[in-house]
């Protein structure tokens, strides 16, 4: 008989984190694990990616907290390996060629349309966490005119950024606000050539962001996302200029302390 071993992850979902902060005021120093934990699944990711392995179902539910507040990403039943010629991949490919493959409101445009996930594909999803993160668990598409009209933005990468973020985030620096809505523009670029070219990157653009913010030039100039970003540092300007934030009313944040070392991949 054949067995397959595993670690025994005690813990919880990243999801339960989440949906705490939707119903919790987040403090400064939750907020921080919650960055803190996510810049270390991107630096598993990456070791992930460097080993060839795509993901292709990034999400919170596959994101597990341990009870020293360590993070696991876990499930890669559908992930990829870039070695076509191992019979892993190519049963994949056999089934998914031209077809969704994914949790749809976690999946990058291009999954949703049926083209081939990347390393790329997996930072969207990354980016899609991150704006949880910051808006105390909000949609990042609109559902006012139905589900199709939903999957139709989703689709082409049209996520909605609020006007404000939690307070919390203000409080990381004078900077973080902007800088903030510029790494979620960077990370949710409708093009994957636009967005961070390595799980690394966005890991390092999350250390920045956790410092208080830095350079809006290492968040990506390419001319095909100069249009988006534009609209995205106006509507920031213009927050900092005084709009009221008045977002969801939260109380202490109730995440795993912080802790040292990187997530680990389950």
């Amino acid at each position: 008989a054949c067995y397959l071993v595993m670690d025994y992850v005690p813990g919880v979902p990243l999801t339960v984190l989440l949906d705490e902060m939707s119903i919790r005021r987040a403090s400064l120093t939750s907020l921080r694990n919650m960055l803190d934990m996510l810049a270390k699944v991107c630096r598993a990711l990456h070791a992930a990616h460097e080993a060839g392995v795509t993901h292709r179902d990034i999400k919170p539910p596959n994101i597990r907290i341990d009870e020293q507040g360590t993070p696991f990403l876990l499930d890669f039943g559908l992930a990829t390996v870039a070695d076509e010629s191992t019979q892993f991949n190519s049963m994949h490919t056999a089934v998914d060629h031209g077809h969704f493959v994914g949790t749809l409101f976690w999946s990058s445009p291009e999954q949703i349309s049926g083209g081939e996930a990347t390393r790329a594909s997996d930072i969207w999803s990354l980016g899609l966490i991150l704006h949880q993160m910051l808006t105390a668990n909000a949609a990042p598409y609109s559902f006012d005119r139905g589900i199709a009209s939903a999957i139709r933005d989703a689709s082409r990468g049209q996520v909605r950024i609020p006007e404000s973020f939690i307070p919390a985030v203000a409080e990381l620096g004078d900077g973080a606000d902007l800088y903030a809505r510029s790494l979620l523009a960077y990370m949710l670029s409708p093009r994957p050539s636009d967005r961070p070219q390595t799980a690394l990157i966005a890991a390092e653009r999350l250390d920045s962001l956790l410092e208080g913010g830095g350079d809006l030039g290492e968040l990506g100039s390419g001319p095909r996302r100069s249009r988006r970003w534009r609209s995205l540092l106006t509507g920031s300007l213009v927050v900092l200029a005084g709009v009221v934030f008045a977002g969801t009313m939260w109380g202490d944040g109730a995440g795993p302390g912080e802790s040292e070392g990187s997530a680990v991949i389950g």
